[in-house]
């Protein structure tokens, strides 16, 4: 469309957050290329939710670390938010169904559809017995402006708005947030959006079902990941559903831990806490996207 417009290619700029385009685009031979940038933008958008009172202007893990160790029989061990119906994210709740993981975790659900599009290789989480168990809890709110939040696709009252922010106490009241990241199945792509990086601003360690080689991309930007505690060799899978079975086993060796032995992982992981949080807080967009824009 650029050439048929006959637009000067030099002077076309695409951002975008697919992580992997910048690096594609610049690799790819052709005689006219555009400027293309590659930005975490909800790591930026952030800042708009602390100004919108949505998430905390400061965030030390130290008083993460006091708030659960004095609520520790409240503490649940993982915090998972499912609002829109994939496949992946059907299978994952039919797994934390099967193995009674709900008393365990905070989790954000609405509904499970009749036809779930699974694939080969889950079967054991695709019994009738345990499909028509899981119908029978949803919904999964975790609060008020969670049971508000339902409906088609849309903003205000009887819509179901998918930005929509959870109450900083939930990540208080929860270790890890088990992350099912935007198009994970996509090919050469890697988009990660507020479900990554929210939860690691309120100082969450997080499994990830996302893109192949998420984390590797995440820590190319800066971040640490959490494979000193947990294994994080899914992220090298190159198979989809198998990627999805391993975060599962993750999950479930976790699941099994007290919750003072996941208070000491917590306590041990502070400073890569801190480490990614102090990131997000200090994130530039005038260094990260307006310089690269205009001064390259």
């Amino acid at each position: 469309s650029i050439s048929d417009l006959g637009l000067p290619f030099e002077n076309v700029i695409f951002v975008t957050n697919n992580l992997l385009a910048e690096k594609t685009h610049n690799e790819h031979e052709r005689d006219k290329k555009i400027k293309l940038v590659s930005f975490m933008w909800n790591v930026h958008d952030i800042q708009r939710l602390i100004r919108g009172k949505n998430l905390p202007k400061k965030v030390d893990i130290q008083h993460e670390i006091e708030y659960k160790s004095k609520n520790l029989d409240k503490i649940k061990h993982f915090f998972k938010v499912n609002r829109t119906n994939r496949p992946e994210r059907n299978i994952f709740m039919l797994f934390m169904n099967y193995y009674k993981l709900f008393d365990q975790s905070l989790v954000s659900f609405p509904a499970l559809p009749d036809d779930g599009g699974y694939p080969r290789g889950f079967e054991k989480y695709l019994t009738k017995e345990n499909i028509e168990d899981l119908k029978s809890k949803v919904p999964f709110d975790i609060d008020k402006t969670d049971e508000t939040n339902h409906g088609d696709a849309g903003f205000g009252k009887g819509f179901f708005n998918a930005d929509l922010p959870f109450q900083p106490i939930h990540y208080k009241n929860s270790f890890i947030s088990v992350v099912m990241a935007a198009f994970p199945f996509e090919d050469n792509a890697c988009h990660l959006h507020s479900s990554t990086f929210n939860p690691m601003y309120c100082g969450h360690p997080i499994i990830q079902f996302g893109p192949y080689q998420s984390l590797k991309e995440m820590k190319e930007r800066g971040f640490k990941t959490f494979g000193k505690w947990w294994d994080e060799s899914y992220d090298d899978e190159p198979d989809h559903w198998k990627r999805l079975q391993k975060v599962m086993d993750v999950t479930l060796q976790l699941s099994k831990l007290s919750n003072k032995e996941m208070l000491k992982i917590f306590i041990d992981m502070k400073n890569v806490l801190q480490h990614n949080v102090d990131l997000i807080t200090n994130f530039d967009v005038k260094s990260e996207l307006h310089d690269r824009i205009f001064n390259d």
